[in-house]
């Protein structure tokens, strides 16, 4: 594999820096461009914290990524392959920075060119964690003098000083990935834009042909897919996809194709074997810890074991969800600007309509089990706090308790509150099942599919 970069020379006011960095490398037969480009919004997840009044909600974004999983950043970084056997990296290299060399974007040719907005808040992120890391090795050197100053032991000097230096550290960490981010969106989107556009236009006129992308934009409009991922030998016609039509005559969506739903489903599975191992180092010491209190107490041990199993429970079959090929077959949402696009049943093609319809019943029963899940959790936190007070005030009521009288008063409320919980996740799952194949009959009914 050969690696190079190409920085263009501008003229005019467009700083040199402005522009993003095209990067040129050999892998194998191919030879790809990478640039940094803009991306739409594949996921919103939204959090909301606080209470009353001064409730705040945080909405962080994901866009979409042609060469892994959503980034956190609108530009991303995108590919363009060609053979390398007409041409050399070098002979691009020089095409490229020959082309760039006189390049002045559309939106910039009439004035002079300002570095984009988004990146003022990830600069001041990096000068205050910057700060931080500064302020916390000042008073490691300062805390190192006074210790030696001091008549006590060598270890536990060290001990003191691991502190402000672990906290420098993750100072200068946090100052680097802020100032990376800050960095990459120093490009205004419309320039990426055009000078995504410009490097197109010289790996065609290079190469002779159409160069493959990795960018879904261009996937979606028909163009050749990248050719690392989608090889000539293997797509012929350069792994264009065939979009559908509608009932009305409409586009259909993009749908993954096989290429694409390998990579998600093995992404996904990834995330969840690392949520899974997450789940069972931290619920692991936990459970160990709290049970421990829970005996010396004299409380059950039931409430608590379902808790830890419905938080666990809910959280894996949202992450096996998301890892489900069926489900990720026909994505219930797609990605858009500026937010996800919902996929509804007029928008889909004639063709997907069964997928799509199999697609959304398998996505209701993962959502329906992991709601199970946090009912049960919910239900054996709050059945816990009723067992206590009910069981506190049988024991005060006792006059005088007999020997087992506290220990059995609460545990007879505490069992007497897990059976009406169970007994509400039961009637819960059976509503559930009843509504989901509901759903799917109505679905299929207007797909015309009964």
């Amino acid at each position: 594999m050969t690696h190079s970069e190409s920085t263009p020379a501008p003229s005019g006011s467009l700083p040199r820096w402005l522009l993003p960095r095209v990067r040129v490398r050999q892998q194998g037969q191919v030879i790809g461009v990478e640039q940094v480009v803009p991306a739409r919004v594949a996921e919103i997840h939204t959090q909301t914290s606080g209470s009353g009044t001064t409730r705040t909600t945080r909405r962080t974004r994901l866009y979409e990524s042609g060469l892994g999983s959503p980034r956190s950043i609108p530009l991303v970084r995108e590919r363009l392959t060609i053979p390398a056997g007409p041409v050399s990296a070098e002979q691009v290299e020089q095409a490229i920075g020959a082309a760039l060399g006189g390049f002045r974007p559309t939106a910039y040719r009439s004035g002079p060119a300002r570095p984009s907005p988004a990146l003022l808040p990830h600069l001041i992120g990096a000068m205050a964690s910057l700060a931080f890391a500064v302020a916390a090795i000042a008073m490691a050197m300062r805390l190192r003098s006074d210790l030696a100053d001091s008549a006590g032991p060598d270890q536990l000097g060290w001990i003191l000083l691991a502190f402000p230096a672990v906290f420098a550290l993750v100072g200068v960490s946090m100052a680097a990935v802020c100032a990376r981010r800050a960095w990459i969106l120093r490009t205004p989107k419309s320039i990426a834009e055009d000078q995504w556009v410009l490097l197109r236009q010289v790996l065609m006129e290079v190469a002779g042909q159409e160069p493959g992308s990795s960018r879904p934009l261009d996937v979606e409009l028909g163009r050749r897919r990248d050719l690392v991922t989608h090889p000539p030998s293997q797509y012929p016609q350069g792994g264009r996809i065939a979009r559908a039509t509608t009932a009305d005559g409409r586009m259909g969506p993009p749908w993954p194709d096989a290429q694409d739903l390998h990579r998600l489903v093995r992404a996904g599975r990834r995330r969840a074997l690392a949520t899974g191992l997450f789940l069972t180092v931290i619920l692991g010491l936990g459970s160990l810890i709290a049970t421990g209190i829970i005996r010396g107490a004299g409380m059950p041990v039931l409430p608590f074991a379902c808790a830890v199993l419905g938080i666990t429970g809910a959280i894996m079959l949202l992450a096996l969800r998301d890892a489900d090929p069926v489900v990720l077959a026909h994505p219930r949402r797609l990605p858009g600007e500026p937010r996800p696009l919902r996929v509804r049943l007029e928008d889909v093609d004639v063709p997907s309509l069964p997928g799509w319809c199999a697609a959304r019943r398998r996505e209701d029963t993962w959502n329906a089990a992991a709601m199970i899940c946090a009912l049960l959790f919910a239900g054996s936190i709050a059945g816990s706090i009723a067992g206590l007070i009910i069981g506190g005030s049988i024991t005060l009521q006792a006059m005088p308790p007999g020997p087992a009288g506290p220990a059995s008063g609460g545990g007879g409320a505490s069992w007497f509150i897990t059976a009406v919980v169970a007994l509400v996740v039961v009637a819960f799952s059976v509503r559930a099942v009843r509504r989901i194949h509901r759903d799917d009959v109505e679905r299929r009914r207007r797909a015309g599919l009964a």
